[in-house]
């Protein structure tokens, strides 16, 4: 029983919601060239998975920095 419930904990830490203020901050202090809106927006799109999330903020800067 108190192995699933770490395993629903590990699994609840890898996922954002659009409406977690705490999330975008955090997001915003690791990705600081994108406004908190922006983030809120990949995070609409791309989530709610915090790995697919991140993967798209990543490829937005290369692309953005390489034009």
């Amino acid at each position: 029983m108190l192995e699933t419930i770490d395993i629903l904990r590990k699994k609840e830490r890898n996922i954002i919601h659009a409406d977690n203020q705490s999330a975008i901050d955090y997001l915003h202090l690791q990705y600081p060239w994108y406004t908190q809106h922006q983030i809120k927006e990949v995070i609409k799109t791309a989530g709610p998975l915090y790995t697919n999330i991140e993967r798209v903020l990543r490829q937005k800067h290369v692309v953005t920095t390489a034009e």
